[in-house]
């Protein structure tokens, strides 16, 4: 990796770092929040909602911008936006103003998000592709620690007169603006300045400026439907959706964790500690998906049920297993980070990875982006009915009102719901990943041979100025050929099949 690269991988990941605590500090000062604009859990988990479905409107965007423009740009536009929209959350005055910044908010996130994993994608190798993702997903953990460790460590103190999630969010605003510059003026995109090479690495069917907006839209289309055709992306998207559900059932375990009987502090460390074994977990199953891919065909998702597998009994210890003895709390916060360690494993070493893997390399934005789109927009439902199962549970009544039997009613049935939350969700994501098995690898080689019919198109433009009509006409040739049903098709007698039409027209 050259100078430049590394320079922007560590770009790239600073990015990630302050887009991750934006995202985290709505949910990490939820309480806090709610008490100064008065309204309740579930209202709050609405506006999350609402955020999140804008998001997901919002994420195809950034494959489109993709497909034509400079990603780093990309980048620092989203980032700039996410800042004046997290500034307006800080300095809100009423309950609508905030909630109408947070879905606001949303839009900067969707651009930003899907150009930072298809760059880190382009900027690394096949081989090291999971470490890559690892430190990229664990150092944007880093940002939602830094969130929960200055939110307990403030409390309801006040910075210069602000309230600590209103500065929070300030200075999570300035910082945003501060990558946004830097990506301005010291990021580097691969595409935009390496089209071809004869190694076949960088090749892309189109040049970057080429055609108007109405065909921008068209290869933006085109673009998606063969993304989705994609099985392994399909059942990728599927378990991601379920592997979402983890995260969200830290909802329940704040509060799980006061019911047992630790203070607000405790609890607050308690659940940093899942996001610091997160943040290991990622950079150790990065590293073991790459490994493990050497070793076999299907090593990631091998290293991804593995990962699952053990989840199951951890959450079962945590919530059934341990005495709730306040005794017992670097027992409590050991299993919780090991909890976070091995469900961080599963993007970093299988999907992330395979994503980049099973289509084109000038569509790794657009995977990225459907991906999230589908995953927001489904994954968004749960929030709201979990926010009125919490505040039935234990809602806003003070808990040293509450008798000793409720507080343990309550408790119990708020670990049974985070158990089955993880239980059920890593099961399916096991049972799901066999099918892959047989898929993954069959996808993997069509878009090995996509590229080589690229390679091949761009190298006739090249020797011989080949206009874009003929080109348009083996891309969507291609494309078009690449049915739903079709799994077994096999590109290599697409591509013969091309350069045989090719030099019956004097091409060659």
């Amino acid at each position: 990796m050259t100078g430049v690269e590394k320079a922007s991988m560590l770009l790239l990941n600073l990015a990630a770092v302050v887009e991750r605590a934006n995202q985290a500090l709505l949910p990490a000062a939820s309480a806090e929040i709610a008490t100064d604009f008065g309204v309740g859990l579930a209202t709050l988990e609405w506006t999350m909602f609402a955020g999140a479905l804008v998001q997901a409107m919002a994420a195809p965007f950034s494959a489109y911008l993709s497909l034509r423009h400079n990603r780093f740009q990309i980048i620092a536009g989203g980032a700039i936006f996410w800042a004046i929209a997290t500034a307006s959350v800080g300095i809100s005055t009423s309950y609508w103003q905030a909630a109408i910044a947070t879905c606001v908010n949303g839009v900067g996130v969707a651009i930003a998000g899907p150009a930072i994993l298809s760059l880190v994608a382009d900027l690394s190798k096949n081989e090291a592709r999971g470490v890559a993702f690892g430190w990229l997903y664990g150092v944007g953990q880093m940002g939602a620690i830094l969130v929960h460790v200055l939110l307990t460590l403030t409390g309801s103190h006040t910075v210069m007169g602000l309230r600590s999630w209103r500065a929070t969010l300030i200075c999570i605003a300035l910082s945003s603006i501060l990558i946004g510059v830097a990506f301005l003026t010291l990021g580097n995109d691969p595409r935009a300045y390496l089209a071809y090479s004869p190694t076949g690495e960088n090749v892309y069917p189109k040049a970057i400026d080429s055609g108007g907006a109405e065909a921008h839209v068209e290869e933006f289309i085109q673009g998606s439907k063969l993304v989705l055709k994609v099985t392994t992306f399909q059942i990728l998207v599927i378990q991601g959706i379920l592997g979402r559900l983890p995260w969200s059932a830290t909802v329940f375990l704040k509060q799980w964790l006061i019911l047992v009987g630790f203070d607000h502090s405790a609890a607050s460390y308690m659940v940093s500690f899942m996001f610091i074994g997160s943040a290991c977990g990622s950079l150790a199953g990065g590293w073991v998906g790459d490994k493990a891919a050497i070793w076999s065909h299907n090593g990631r998702i091998i290293c991804a049920q593995f990962s699952m597998g053990l989840v199951i009994p951890l959450s079962a210890v945590l919530v059934l297993g341990l005495r709730e003895d306040t005794e017992f709390l670097w027992t409590y916060g050991s299993v919780i980070f090991f909890l976070g360690f091995f469900i961080a494993w599963i993007l970093p070493a299988t999907s992330w990875p395979i994503f980049a893997e099973v289509v084109p390399e000038e569509l790794r934005t657009t995977a990225f982006a459907v991906d999230l789109a589908v995953e927001k927009l489904v994954s968004a439902f749960p929030a709201p009915f979990i926010a009125v199962e919490a505040t039935r549970l234990f809602g806003h009544r003070e808990m040293k009102a509450a008798v000793e039997e409720q507080v343990k009613s309550d408790s119990s049935t708020l670990g049974k719901d985070f158990f089955a939350c993880v239980s059920v969700s890593s099961v399916l994501s096991i049972l799901i990943m066999f099918r892959l098995c047989s898929i993954y690898p069959k996808d993997r080689e069509q878009a090995k041979n996509l590229k080589a019919l690229a390679a091949e198109i761009r190298a006739l433009e090249m020797v011989e100025n080949w206009n874009d009509e003929e080109e348009d006409k083996v891309w969507d040739g291609g494309w078009e050929n690449l049915g739903e049903d079709d799994d077994d098709v096999e590109l290599t007698s697409l591509l013969n099949t091309e350069r045989e039409r090719i030099h019956d027209q004097d091409i060659t």
